[in-house]
Protein backbone atom coordinates (compact mmCIF):
# COMPACT_ATOMS: atom_id res chain seq x y z
CA UNK A 1 0.00 0.00 0.00
CA UNK A 2 1.21 3.40 -0.78
CA UNK A 3 2.02 5.77 2.57
CA UNK A 4 3.48 9.32 3.12
CA UNK A 5 5.95 10.96 4.63
CA UNK A 6 4.62 13.36 7.38
CA UNK A 7 6.84 15.48 9.55
CA UNK A 8 5.21 18.03 11.96
CA UNK A 9 8.09 21.11 12.69
CA UNK A 10 8.67 23.72 14.89
CA UNK A 11 10.68 26.58 12.96
CA UNK A 12 11.18 28.63 16.14
CA UNK A 13 13.09 25.63 17.93
CA UNK A 14 14.38 23.90 14.72
CA UNK A 15 12.76 20.56 16.24
CA UNK A 16 10.91 18.07 14.31
CA UNK A 17 8.85 14.91 14.69
CA UNK A 18 8.44 12.28 12.06
CA UNK A 19 4.98 10.73 12.60
CA UNK A 20 3.85 6.95 12.08
CA UNK A 21 3.31 6.39 8.25
CA UNK A 22 -0.43 5.58 7.73
CA UNK A 23 -0.93 3.19 4.57
CA UNK A 24 -3.85 4.28 2.61
CA UNK A 25 -6.55 1.86 2.56
CA UNK A 26 -7.81 2.11 -1.04
CA UNK A 27 -7.06 4.40 -4.04
CA UNK A 28 -7.59 7.58 -3.75
CA UNK A 29 -8.37 11.28 -5.62
CA UNK A 30 -6.85 13.27 -3.87
CA UNK A 31 -5.75 13.91 0.52
CA UNK A 32 -6.12 17.08 2.32
CA UNK A 33 -4.21 17.89 5.14
CA UNK A 34 -4.17 20.02 8.17
CA UNK A 35 -2.68 20.94 11.49
CA UNK A 36 -4.13 22.54 14.74
CA UNK A 37 -4.57 22.70 17.96
CA UNK A 38 -6.85 21.50 20.42
CA UNK A 39 -6.97 23.42 23.22
CA UNK A 40 -9.62 21.62 25.63
CA UNK A 41 -7.26 18.72 25.44
CA UNK A 42 -3.55 20.76 25.17
CA UNK A 43 -3.11 18.50 21.70
CA UNK A 44 -1.69 19.31 18.46
CA UNK A 45 -3.43 17.32 15.86
CA UNK A 46 -2.91 16.67 12.33
CA UNK A 47 -6.06 15.80 10.07
CA UNK A 48 -5.98 13.61 7.00
CA UNK A 49 -8.77 13.98 4.55
CA UNK A 50 -8.58 11.34 2.07
CA UNK A 51 -11.02 11.34 -1.11
CA UNK A 52 -11.78 7.62 -2.26
CA UNK A 53 -13.62 6.58 -5.14
CA UNK A 54 -15.86 4.10 -4.76
CA UNK A 55 -18.57 2.61 -6.69
CA UNK A 56 -18.89 5.36 -9.28
CA UNK A 57 -19.09 7.95 -6.17
CA UNK A 58 -16.84 9.72 -4.01
CA UNK A 59 -16.05 9.00 0.22
CA UNK A 60 -13.96 11.27 2.28
CA UNK A 61 -12.16 9.20 5.02
CA UNK A 62 -10.93 11.23 7.65
CA UNK A 63 -8.01 10.19 10.33
CA UNK A 64 -6.66 12.37 12.69
CA UNK A 65 -3.06 12.38 14.21
CA UNK A 66 -2.69 13.26 17.84
CA UNK A 67 0.61 14.54 19.22
CA UNK A 68 -0.43 13.19 23.06
CA UNK A 69 -1.13 9.70 22.02
CA UNK A 70 1.11 9.16 19.24
CA UNK A 71 -1.38 7.75 16.87
CA UNK A 72 -3.31 7.63 13.80
CA UNK A 73 -7.43 7.18 14.62
CA UNK A 74 -10.49 7.19 12.66
CA UNK A 75 -12.96 9.39 13.18
CA UNK A 76 -16.62 10.39 10.85
CA UNK A 77 -16.52 10.70 7.51
CA UNK A 78 -16.52 13.70 6.29
CA UNK A 79 -19.85 14.71 5.01
CA UNK A 80 -19.33 17.17 1.70
CA UNK A 81 -17.51 17.66 -1.46
CA UNK A 82 -13.88 18.57 -1.56
CA UNK A 83 -12.89 19.94 -4.57
CA UNK A 84 -9.13 20.19 -4.48
CA UNK A 85 -5.75 19.07 -1.72
CA UNK A 86 -5.77 22.55 -0.75
CA UNK A 87 -4.62 22.58 3.27
CA UNK A 88 -8.04 23.07 5.61
CA UNK A 89 -6.93 26.39 7.53
CA UNK A 90 -6.82 26.42 11.84
CA UNK A 91 -9.18 29.04 13.34
CA UNK A 92 -9.76 28.90 16.79
CA UNK A 93 -9.85 24.80 17.85
CA UNK A 94 -11.68 23.96 14.02
CA UNK A 95 -10.19 23.18 10.52
CA UNK A 96 -12.13 24.92 7.85
CA UNK A 97 -12.48 23.76 4.45
CA UNK A 98 -14.64 25.15 1.18
CA UNK A 99 -17.01 22.67 0.40
CA UNK A 100 -20.25 21.53 -2.15
CA UNK A 101 -22.74 19.57 -0.95
CA UNK A 102 -21.38 17.05 -3.98
CA UNK A 103 -19.26 16.98 -6.97
CA UNK A 104 -22.59 18.62 -9.29
CA UNK A 105 -23.23 20.72 -6.97
CA UNK A 106 -21.38 23.80 -7.85
CA UNK A 107 -22.98 26.19 -4.31
CA UNK A 108 -20.26 26.83 -2.14
CA UNK A 109 -20.05 27.27 1.82
CA UNK A 110 -17.62 26.68 4.29
CA UNK A 111 -17.57 23.70 6.60
CA UNK A 112 -15.38 22.95 9.16
CA UNK A 113 -13.75 20.05 12.24
CA UNK A 114 -14.07 20.60 15.43
CA UNK A 115 -10.50 18.98 16.94
CA UNK A 116 -11.73 18.88 20.21
CA UNK A 117 -15.78 17.24 19.61
CA UNK A 118 -14.70 16.53 16.05
CA UNK A 119 -18.17 17.46 14.97
CA UNK A 120 -18.58 19.34 11.52
CA UNK A 121 -20.19 22.24 11.34
CA UNK A 122 -21.33 25.31 8.20
CA UNK A 123 -19.49 28.70 8.56
CA UNK A 124 -21.48 31.16 8.39
CA UNK A 125 -20.57 33.43 5.34
CA UNK A 126 -21.27 37.33 5.10
CA UNK A 127 -24.31 38.75 3.48
CA UNK A 128 -22.46 39.55 0.11
CA UNK A 129 -21.40 35.59 -0.51
CA UNK A 130 -22.89 34.54 -3.72
CA UNK A 131 -23.34 30.69 -3.91
CA UNK A 132 -21.86 30.01 -7.06
CA UNK A 133 -18.22 32.03 -6.63
CA UNK A 134 -16.32 30.26 -4.66
CA UNK A 135 -14.45 31.62 -1.65
CA UNK A 136 -10.95 31.28 -1.45
CA UNK A 137 -10.42 31.10 2.56
CA UNK A 138 -7.42 32.20 4.48
CA UNK A 139 -6.47 32.95 7.89
CA UNK A 140 -5.07 36.32 8.83
CA UNK A 141 -3.96 37.71 12.14
CA UNK A 142 -5.01 34.85 13.85
CA UNK A 143 -8.73 35.70 12.27
CA UNK A 144 -10.95 33.41 9.98
CA UNK A 145 -10.60 35.44 6.61
CA UNK A 146 -12.60 34.63 2.81
CA UNK A 147 -11.28 36.31 -0.63
CA UNK A 148 -13.52 36.94 -3.14
CA UNK A 149 -13.14 37.12 -6.41
CA UNK A 150 -14.58 39.55 -9.11
CA UNK A 151 -13.65 40.28 -12.27
CA UNK A 152 -11.29 43.17 -11.29
CA UNK A 153 -10.58 43.45 -7.64
CA UNK A 154 -10.39 41.32 -4.81
CA UNK A 155 -12.23 41.79 -1.82
CA UNK A 156 -11.04 40.27 1.68
CA UNK A 157 -13.11 39.93 4.34
CA UNK A 158 -12.20 38.67 8.07
CA UNK A 159 -14.46 37.21 10.28
CA UNK A 160 -13.60 39.20 13.92
CA UNK A 161 -15.29 36.47 16.30
CA UNK A 162 -14.91 33.18 14.79
CA UNK A 163 -18.90 31.33 14.40
CA UNK A 164 -20.47 34.94 14.21
CA UNK A 165 -22.09 35.96 10.98
CA UNK A 166 -22.65 39.30 12.31
CA UNK A 167 -19.03 39.94 12.86
CA UNK A 168 -17.83 39.68 9.15
CA UNK A 169 -16.47 42.88 8.01
CA UNK A 170 -14.86 43.67 4.71
CA UNK A 171 -10.92 44.77 5.65
CA UNK A 172 -10.08 45.70 2.05
CA UNK A 173 -10.80 45.82 -2.03
CA UNK A 174 -7.31 45.20 -3.32
CA UNK A 175 -7.20 45.59 -8.01
CA UNK A 176 -6.33 43.13 -9.86
CA UNK A 177 -2.21 44.02 -10.85
CA UNK A 178 -0.89 44.28 -14.59
CA UNK A 179 1.16 41.05 -14.07
CA UNK A 180 -0.44 38.01 -14.78
CA UNK A 181 -1.63 36.31 -11.95
CA UNK A 182 -4.12 33.73 -10.37
CA UNK A 183 -6.31 35.62 -7.89
CA UNK A 184 -6.72 31.80 -6.68
CA UNK A 185 -3.77 31.59 -4.90
CA UNK A 186 -4.16 34.93 -3.52
CA UNK A 187 -3.18 34.50 0.17
CA UNK A 188 -3.23 37.59 2.72
CA UNK A 189 -0.24 37.22 5.08
CA UNK A 190 -0.01 39.81 6.80
CA UNK A 191 -2.03 43.21 7.53
CA UNK A 192 -0.14 46.12 8.56
CA UNK A 193 -2.42 48.79 10.78
CA UNK A 194 -0.25 51.79 9.05
CA UNK A 195 -2.83 51.05 5.79
CA UNK A 196 -1.31 47.93 4.31
CA UNK A 197 -1.51 44.35 3.50
CA UNK A 198 1.17 41.88 2.26
CA UNK A 199 -0.70 39.07 -0.11
CA UNK A 200 0.98 36.25 -1.45
CA UNK A 201 0.34 35.80 -5.09
CA UNK A 202 1.36 32.35 -6.26
CA UNK A 203 4.71 32.74 -5.08
CA UNK A 204 4.98 36.32 -5.75
CA UNK A 205 4.71 38.69 -3.02
CA UNK A 206 2.73 41.93 -3.36
CA UNK A 207 2.61 44.97 -0.77
CA UNK A 208 -0.60 47.10 -1.28
CA UNK A 209 -0.85 50.02 0.60
CA UNK A 210 -4.64 50.81 0.32
CA UNK A 211 -4.60 54.52 1.39
CA UNK A 212 -2.53 55.57 -1.37
CA UNK A 213 -3.62 53.19 -4.11
CA UNK A 214 0.16 51.69 -4.15
CA UNK A 215 1.58 48.36 -4.95
CA UNK A 216 5.40 47.23 -4.39
CA UNK A 217 7.29 43.82 -4.64
CA UNK A 218 9.81 42.96 -1.61
CA UNK A 219 12.51 41.37 -2.65
CA UNK A 220 14.28 38.62 -0.52
CA UNK A 221 17.58 38.31 -1.67
CA UNK A 222 19.31 34.74 -1.97
CA UNK A 223 15.93 33.70 -3.33
CA UNK A 224 15.29 33.08 -6.73
CA UNK A 225 11.89 31.61 -6.45
CA UNK A 226 9.71 30.03 -4.51
CA UNK A 227 6.04 28.05 -4.68
CA UNK A 228 4.50 28.96 -1.47
CA UNK A 229 4.49 30.98 1.76
CA UNK A 230 3.30 30.14 5.58
CA UNK A 231 2.94 32.35 8.69
CA UNK A 232 3.46 30.49 12.00
CA UNK A 233 2.62 31.18 15.61
CA UNK A 234 6.15 31.53 17.57
CA UNK A 235 6.00 28.79 20.15
CA UNK A 236 8.58 26.93 22.20
CA UNK A 237 6.69 23.53 22.72
CA UNK A 238 8.55 20.87 21.05
CA UNK A 239 6.71 18.28 18.93
CA UNK A 240 8.97 15.67 21.02
CA UNK A 241 7.54 17.38 23.84
CA UNK A 242 4.56 14.95 24.13
CA UNK A 243 6.50 11.61 23.97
Amino acid sequence: MEKDTIFVWNPSIKESKRLPSKPFEQLFYLVSYAFGYDSITDDYKVVRLVCCSINDSYEYHVEVFSLRSNAWRKIRSFPYFLFTDEAGKHVNGSINWAVSRDKNNDHWFIASLDLATESYEVVPQPDCANETLKPIIRVLGGQFCIIFEYDDIIDVWVMQEYGVKESWSKLVTVPFFSDPLDANYAKPLFYLKEGAILIDFYGMLILYNFNRNESTSPMIYGVHHYHEVEVYLESMVSPNSYN
